[in-house]
């Protein structure tokens, strides 16, 4: 057992009301060492334990006591089946659990959910319904890449007028159907991923270009791997003139050089990136 592990060897009294940030990523860490830390390090802000594979689900029963705790991050926590632990962590704001892959529970959030600033729950299992079900004013970044249960059905549902980033790739289930409204109903909107869409089709780019100032308040862009053409490249300049830092059009075999010099012309004064 290390020093860390036997609390009563923990030689750092001096600091725990200091210590407000603390990243363990890929650490080769305990349940019982998580316990330790909470129980010397009661004021934490923010909690990394991405990738630490030794965990069970009982890491979190100590978690659940850090109640000044704003952001957890435990993504690829594959032990982890629930978060009703977390009910109590009433200053949470932000939280990856990103591929948890046996998270098959997310209502022990129901008591948070409007808090939240920043969610990733990109390749879980669990439904993602308690999303549906509250006004999400506060929500700024949502990743849901690789969700499967994220469909039409769910999108037009999700309410989130202030989101600024947002990444649904390989969301294989959304179409154009509902994807222009929801993109009209987040006008802050800034980051969008779209990659590996492959119902969404090129109308869906034309459509949103008439409607809306979409594309000219956009920073980056990722469409790779979708079924788009060089009249979406032109749909997308024509919102002059276009903001967009970054451009992701990889893997989308039909794009020509008409449509690259479409953009790059609109671009002539941005640092645009492809």
């Amino acid at each position: 057992m290390s020093t860390l592990e036997n609390c009563s060897a923990c030689n750092i009294k001096g600091c725990k009301n200091a210590l407000s940030i603390l990243s363990l990523d890929g650490a080769s860490i305990s349940d019982q060492f998580v316990a330790c830390i909470v129980k010397n390090f009661p004021n934490l802000q923010t909690i990394s334990l991405n990738g630490c594979s030794n965990l069970t689900t009982s890491f979190l029963k100590s978690i659940g006591k850090l109640g000044q705790l704003q952001e957890l991050l435990i993504a690829g926590q594959n032990e982890v089946k629930t978060l009703s632990n977390l009910s109590n962590l009433h200053h949470l704001k932000k939280l990856n659990v990103s591929r948890c892959k046996r998270l098959n529970d997310i209502t022990g959030l129901m008591e948070l959910i409007t808090n939240f600033v920043s969610l990733d729950v990109s390749g879980i299992p669990a439904s993602l319904e308690l999303l549906t079900v509250f006004y999400l004013h506060n929500l700024k970044e949502l990743n849901l890449q690789g969700c499967y249960q994220v469909s039409d059905s769910f999108l037009s549902k999700l309410k989130v007028p202030h989101l600024r980033k947002l990444n649904i790739s390989s969301c294989v289930r959304v179409t154009n159907k509902v994807l222009g409204t929801f993109l009209v109903t987040t006008p802050q909107i800034k980051h969008l991923n779209f990659s590996w869409l492959k119902k969404v089709t090129p109308m869906l780019f034309i459509e949103v270009s008439e409607n809306t100032c979409l594309f000219w308040r956009l920073s980056s862009l990722n469409l790779s791997n979708m079924n788009i053409t060089d009249k979406c490249l032109q749909a997308i300049q024509s919102s002059t003139p276009i903001q967009l830092e970054t451009l992701n059009i990889a893997l989308c075999k039909q794009i020509t050089d008409k449509g690259l010099l479409t953009i790059a012309f609109n671009s002539i004064d941005q640092d645009l990136r492809f």
